[in-house]
């Protein structure tokens, strides 16, 4: 039996796009380093589920970003998202990351150089009918993650 979807029947919904920046008075490589390499100091509780332990990531293309330990089995507790942009010091991509009432989504940070240090930029995109209350989360969770990230850069 053929099974076939009319795409006019399919409402994707609208398309959101919180974008928040934050300043750090070091070099985009020492940025990086602390995003990459101490993604769980940054990025833990309250901004996870509860119980959540923190974000972790295999930094690098292809990669899983994930919260939770792994296991003997190589599982890695709730996997988050896949890196399908890695462009160091300067781009991490991540797709598949969803919130409530989106069908797909991602998060791009991007380190620019400025003249006082590097600039952070998050930019996370879904797809789906995204409440306004959990839009106001996104960027205010991310709003505190950058100021937490640009701190222990600084260091």
């Amino acid at each position: 039996m053929d099974q076939t979807t009319d795409t006019a029947d399919l409402d994707p919904g609208d398309e959101t796009s919180v974008v928040v920046t934050a300043a750090a008075a070091v070099p985009p490589e020492q940025v990086w380093h602390t995003l990459v390499e101490r993604t769980s100091d940054w990025w833990s509780t309250p901004y996870l589920a509860p119980d959540a332990e923190p974000m972790r990531l295999e930094a690098h293309l292809g990669g899983r970003v994930w919260s939770g330990s792994r296991t003997a089995d190589g599982g890695t507790g709730q996997l988050h998202g896949t890196i399908r942009a890695f462009d160091p010091p300067e781009r991490l991509e991540v797709g598949s990351v969803l919130v409530p009432g989106a069908y797909a989504g991602s998060i791009t940070i991007t380190v620019e150089r400025t003249g006082l240090g590097s600039e952070v930029r998050v930019e996370q995109m879904a797809r789906g009918r995204v409440d306004a209350t959990v839009e106001e989360r996104i960027s205010t969770g991310w709003t505190q993650l950058l100021a937490r990230l640009t701190d222990l850069a600084d260091r």
